[in-house]
């Protein structure tokens, strides 16, 4: 745990990831390696992986102060990105004259995904 504290005290987020990932195969229920990989995937912009980590933080431990009061700022963050996310996405475009809305089945031959 101690390693993962220093590697994110020096900016160095994914051997912190690493290290804590790794602790927290041995503790699945250390709250503070939870909370800690939250602040991780947070900062590496994995919100919903930071949300359900900070969940589970809380879950472990509703009555630390710490955990709540990262998971508040991170929430009030996370709303502001959600809320700019929807005003700039675009409004589907409606289908061209003609077009189906489906697309047909490829032809035998195509590549398939």
């Amino acid at each position: 745990m101690q390693f993962g504290v220093k590697a994110a005290k020096d900016g160095l987020w994914r051997e912190a990831l690493f290290r804590w990932e790794k602790a927290l195969k041995l503790d699945p229920t250390n709250v503070r390696l939870l909370n800690n990989l939250a602040v991780a995937y947070e900062t590496a912009g994995d919100f919903q992986k930071a949300e359900a980590l900070y969940q589970q933080a809380l879950h472990g431990d509703p009555g630390n102060r710490d955990i709540k009061q990262n998971y508040d700022l991170f929430m009030s963050y996370y709303k502001q990105i959600q809320s700019r996310q929807e005003k700039h996405a675009a409004p589907p475009a409606p289908p061209a004259p003609g077009a189906t809305e489906t697309p047909p089945p490829p032809a035998d031959d195509a590549p398939r995904r």
